[in-house]
């Protein structure tokens, strides 16, 4: 069984773009390959951002895992 909380948690993301994003003003960032890291529980921010233990991102980036920005147009997906 695939989806959230299954033991083999096959599963994809998709995201509308309501407004352009890139680089600049903070666009979704992603690193390559690291879906072959099985899951990365993410943590919560005081202030209510979500994202994934710092931590974690060191340790992939160290291991040669390379950012991937999604810079998006109004209406992309």
């Amino acid at each position: 069984g695939g989806g959230t909380g299954g033991p083999f948690p096959d599963m994809g993301i998709a995201g509308l773009a309501i407004d352009k994003a890139h680089r600049g003003n903070g666009c979704l960032q992603m690193m390559k390959g690291s879906h072959k890291l099985g899951r990365l529980d993410s943590v919560q921010e005081e202030w209510g951002e979500r994202h994934i233990d710092p931590n974690r991102v060191d340790l992939a980036m160290r291991a040669g895992l390379e950012p991937v920005y999604c810079e998006q147009e109004p209406g992309d997906v």
